[in-house]
C-alpha cells in the first residue's frame, strides 16, 4: 500500500497539477478546446514558440506592478498555486536560477494563481526562501492571457515579447541549461 501511494505522488510531482482529468493535448490542433478555468464554453489555444505574447501588467506581493510584454526584460513567467506540491517542489530550482541569472537580465515572475493573500504568499515565499518576484492575478487575467493545461506551467519570454519556450509541469532539469544558454546568449547581443 505504501508503494502505491509513493508511486501515485511521485507521478503527481512529474506531471504537475492539472485543470482537467484529460491527457495532455499533443498538437496545437488538439490544445483547443474548452477551458477548464471557470469559463465554461470559451474557446483557447495554448501558445507556441514565437507567438507575441499580450501585454500583462500584475501586481506583485510587494506593491510594486510587474509588465510582461514587449520592452520589458527577459522574463520567466511562472504560473503556480500555493495547493500545488509540484509548484512548491519546484521553487528551490527557480530561485537557484533567479539567483544566478537576474543580475545577467533574467525576471523570475511566479503568478500565484488563486489570488491569495499578500501575507499568505508571502509566507509561502518565507517558508522556501524564496526572492524571486512574486504576484497575484486577483481577476483571473493570468489564465486568459496565458492558458495553461495546469499548473505549474513557465513561459519564458524574451524582450520582444515574444514566446521563447513553454513548459507545462515542473521545468525539466535539463531545460535549465537551455534557459541559461538563452538568457546569456541575449545578454551578449
Amino acid at each position: 500500500m505504501n508503494k502505491l501511494i509513493l508511486i501515485v505522488i511521485t507521478c503527481m510531482v512529474s506531471q504537475g497539477c492539472r485543470q482537467s482529468d484529460s491527457a495532455e493535448p499533443s498538437s496545437r490542433e488538439e490544445q483547443q478546446g474548452s477551458a477548464q478555468d471557470g469559463h465554461a464554453g470559451e474557446q483557447f489555444a495554448l501558445m507556441s514558440a514565437g507567438d507575441l505574447v499580450p501585454v500583462y501588467e500584475v501586481r506583485t506581493v510587494s506593491g510594486e506592478v510587474a509588465i510582461l510584454g514587449p520592452s520589458q526584460p527577459i522574463t520567466l513567467l511562472n504560473l503556480w498555486a500555493t495547493w500545488c506540491a509540484p509548484c512548491r517542489a519546484e521553487f528551490p530550482d527557480l530561485e537557484a536560477l533567479h539567483q544566478e541569472l537576474s543580475d545577467e537580465g533574467l525576471r523570475l515572475l511566479a503568478v500565484d494563481i488563486d489570488a491569495e493573500s499578500p501575507e499568505t504568499l508571502n509566507r509561502v515565499a518565507e517558508e522556501l526562501g524564496l526572492t524571486l518576484t512574486i504576484a497575484r492575478d486577483t481577476s483571473g487575467q493570468i489564465q486568459t492571457e496565458f492558458p495553461s493545461i495546469g499548473v505549474p506551467t513557465s513561459f519564458l519570454v524574451s524582450t520582444s515579447g515574444e514566446l521563447v519556450r513553454m513548459w507545462t509541469g515542473i521545468i525539466p532539469e535539463a531545460d535549465y541549461d537551455f534557459i541559461k544558454r538563452y538568457v546569456r546568449g541575449a545578454a551578449t547581443n
